[in-house]
Parts: C-alpha cells; sequence; structure tokens
C-alpha cells in the first residue's frame, strides 16, 4: 500500500479522518517515497501554531519518524515521473509512479487521482478515502 503525503499527515495529527484512514492501513506493509518526511515536516511547520498546536505538531513528527514506514527511493522511477509531467506535479507522480512501480494501489484522500487512474494515465489502482 502506497500511501500519499494527505494520509500519513492525517494519521499523524489524529483527525477524524485520521481514524478511518488508520483502519484502513491496518495490518497492510506501508510503503511511500523517501521525501515524504520533509514533505510532512513542510505541511506541519505551516499548521503549527494555527490549526494545530506546537506541541501536537511536535507530536507528529515524533510520530512519523517512529512509523513503520518503508521509505522508498524513486530516482528509478524518474522516467515514468517525467512521463506524467502533463498530468500531475512531479511530487504527486512520485506517489503513482511508486504506486505502479510496487504494483500497489495508491491510498489517498485526495480526489484528484481517481479520473487520472480511471483515464488509464496512472496505472495504480487508486483508493480514495473520504470521511
Amino acid at each position: 500500500m502506497d500511501l500519499d503525503l494527505k494520509f500519513r499527515v492525517q494519521l499523524t495529527t489524529h483527525s477524524h479522518r485520521a481514524r478511518l484512514l488508520d483502519e484502513e492501513a491496518a495490518g497492510e506493509q506501508l510503503y511511500a517515497p523517501a521525501l515524504i518526511d520533509a514533505e510532512a515536516a513542510k505541511v506541519l511547520r505551516r499548521l503549527s501554531g494555527k490549526e494545530l498546536d506546537e506541541g501536537r505538531a511536535t507530536q507528529a513528527i515524533d510520530e512519523l519518524a517512529d512509523m513503520a514506514l518503508i521509505r522508498c527511493t524513486f530516482a528509478h522511477l524518474l522516467p515514468r515521473i517525467w512521463e506524467l509531467r502533463h498530468n500531475m506535479y512531479p511530487f504527486d507522480a512520485v506517489y503513482a509512479a511508486l504506486a505502479d512501480d510496487l504494483g500497489a494501489p495508491l491510498v489517498t484522500t485526495d480526489a484528484k487521482f481517481e479520473p487520472l487512474a480511471h483515464s488509464g494515465i496512472i496505472r495504480c489502482p487508486v483508493d480514495t478515502l473520504t470521511a
């Protein structure tokens, strides 16, 4: 199961949707591109002091660091990421290309991946979770 960034941030911030996402991931081997940690830190920094208090943001960073998540390098996926450039931002393409490469579904809370999967632009199945 390849997890996108929104999924990870929601899991680590304990939102209502996080509980649903946590149930979906139970018992699964979880994969994400290695850039997920830096992306999550960026998002949590933006939320810190606003939608998320400073202590909770710090706790979320600690939880992400401890998460049983296989962080995958993706240099070998650059040709596929480049192929997707007309349809996706590169950071989104990393997640889709990794899921394709793993033969795994892309688990996300972002509905924009569904039409790309239905049209065959991305080859992995997409599991869009909604609250």
